[in-house]
């Protein structure tokens, strides 16, 4: 648990084209035992004198807590902004005995001169999942810096329209806005991207390596047993005509099924039986030899992937995580994709998020022997069918109708507003069925702004304005087909939604926001204030009934109640 000490706005020169700046919310936390708020084991004085943003257009308060106490020492490190290029900001140890933690929060930047907003698509859940094993398995808060909140939002199912099969593009823009959102002065805008839905015999020859972290590390019983569990899932889906093989890393490396075809299952299922955790982690070798077998066998215009399990604990050669993503880049120009999948309460999320980025892939969690099916079954193969790449989008908002506007998460994938048209940047894969949401919240005038909270008025941009003066924003995705080279132009979509347009929130809007909120709030962003949480907890009983996933989210959110509450 964390003890919010203090925050603040970091801004610093954007590297890379141009000489912009960017601002990012800093937020400091000090580690605290589980189930202290302060220092004598009570709410602490400080908590009470934090100020939430709850309270919009007024000039008395403060986010700024009125005792922060002692500030832990800081190094610099560089991180991703808002303003779509790595700016420098601060890591905080959070004490000798916790890992160091960076949480950073995208600004309200101010559409008069910076009217873009751009990022790549990203559909990972795997922070979604990292909360779920937390409280399931450990009864406790996940770590602030573990929790995106666009991977909380794009967990959940949305009735967006779905582009038929005699449409031009592979996914359909879906775009609504409703003002007043939960009794605020905040006007929250939705983008939703859905996916072509696969039938079902649409599904590619498959090719398909699982590198297996054999390690000693893995013996948990939420680790190596969980990851059979999800290998022999796989093999019922797979069909004859497919490939399988499994590459093991621990003690040694070495292949404990030459690629075979799916239909040999006596010999598939022997292989996962006799798998064994010992050892150290050499994952850098073994993940060289898990791309031979994909490669040895590559299937044209098939799917060949690589899905790594483990629990991240590399120890052994290329062991950090820059060399790792060096690696995975440097394969993947070989058309082979490759995912990694979390095992057990503690996996290495930061490393596994950051590979699978770059190998094209969707990092997932699995510490239950349900998720392991339900990862295998509902999500491998969407994740290994895809039907765009590098998709990317930007937003432009009308200067006439708002005043600054905040994307909710997507800190670390954003985009330069140039590297939009730029057909040789690597932005997000999207597979079949996937959906992608992204949230603003928007202020229409200087007195929306949250009480205490200034906007960064940014550099003028350079990128032509393209929004018609009716409308409020415009929609742009831009993405390649899945043959296209590096030099091959992308396409782009857009849809526009005009000003009279935005209403109440539907269903999905209502969902979709508190779902944000509760993300920011256990993220401790100081945007969002935990008197929101009635609200939350309101219009998610309402939806309790709509499906299984928002059924087990109200039941995670009444176990973490409490404990956000004991935080505050």
């Amino acid at each position: 648990m964390f003890e919010l000490n203090g925050w603040s706005w970091v801004s610093r020169p954007l590297r890379g084209r141009g000489s912009r700046w960017a601002r990012l919310v800093l937020l400091t936390f000090t580690a605290l035992p589980f189930g202290c708020s302060g220092s004598d084991g009570a709410a602490g004085d400080d908590a009470e004198a934090f100020a939430g943003p709850s309270d919009f257009g007024g000039s008395t308060g403060s986010l700024v807590p009125t005792s922060p106490g002692p500030q832990p020492p800081v190094e610099s490190v560089v991180a991703s902004g808002e303003r779509g290029a790595a700016v420098d900001a601060l890591r905080l140890p959070a004490a000798a005995a916790a890992p160091s933690q960076t949480v950073l929060v995208n600004p309200y930047v101010e559409a008069a001169t910076d009217p873009f907003s751009t990022f790549a698509a990203d559909v990972d859940t795997a922070s979604y999942d990292l909360y779920r094993s937390s409280l399931f398995n450990g009864g406790t808060l996940p770590a602030a810096e573990t929790v995106r909140t666009e991977e909380f939002v794009n967990f959940f199912a949305y009735d967006y329209p779905a582009p038929s099969s005699d449409d031009a593009d592979p996914f359909r823009i879906d775009v609504a806005a409703a003002s007043d959102f939960f009794d605020t002065p905040r006007t929250l805008v939705r983008v939703g991207i859905q996916a072509q839905k696969p039938s079902a015999f649409e599904k590619k020859r498959t090719n398909v390596a699982f590198l297996v972290d054999t390690s000693g590390s893995m013996q948990d019983e939420l680790k190596l047993p969980l990851v059979k569990v999800l290998l022999s899932e796989a093999v019922d889906l797979l069909e004859e005509g497919d490939r399988i093989s499994i590459v093991t890393y621990g003690a040694n490396t070495s292949v404990a099924l030459d690629s075979v075809d799916a239909s040999q299952q006596s010999a598939i299922r022997r292989a996962i039986d006799g798998l064994g955790a010992d050892g150290s982690t050499n994952g850098a070798q073994g993940i060289q030899l898990a791309y031979r077998q994909v490669a040895d066998h590559f299937v044209e215009g098939g799917i060949n992937h690589v899905i790594l399990c483990t629990d991240g604990d590399f120890n052994v050669g290329v062991s950090d995580t820059d060399g790792l993503v060096e690696l995975i880049e440097r394969e993947r120009k070989s058309g082979i994709t490759f995912t990694a999948v979390g095992f057990g309460l503690d996996p290495n999320d930061e490393m596994m998020e950051a590979i699978s980025n770059k190998g094209n892939g969707v990092y997932g969690i699995v510490a239950s022997e349900t998720q392991a099916r339900d990862y295998a079954r509902q999500r491998m193969l969407n994740s290994l069918q895809l039907v765009a790449k590098d998709l990317k989008i930007q937003v432009e908002f009308n200067p006439e109708y708002v005043y600054a506007y905040r994307l909710v998460g997507y800190e670390n994938r954003a985009l330069q507003d140039v590297e939009f048209r730029d057909d040789w940047v690597d932005a997000g894969e999207v597979g079949a069925g996937h959906r992608v949401t992204a949230l603003y919240e928007l202020a229409l005038n200087r007195e929306q702004m949250p009480r205490g909270v200034d906007s960064v008025p940014g550099e003028v941009s350079e990128e032509p304005r393209e929004i018609e003066p009716e409308d409020l924003v415009l929609v742009k995705v831009r993405y390649k087909d899945l043959d296209a080279s590096e030099t091959d132009a992308a396409r782009e979509v857009r849809r526009a939604l005009g000003f009279g347009e935005v209403g109440t929130p539907d269903d999905d809007l209502r969902w979709a926001g508190a779902v944000a909120d509760f993300a920011e709030l256990l993220r401790q962003s100081p945007l969002v204030s935990p008197t929101l949480l009635d609200q939350i907890q309101a219009t998610i009983e309402a939806q309790v009934d709509r499906d299984p996933e928002r059924a087990e989210f109200v039941e995670l959110f009444f176990r973490a109640r409490p404990l956000l509450e004991a935080r505050r």
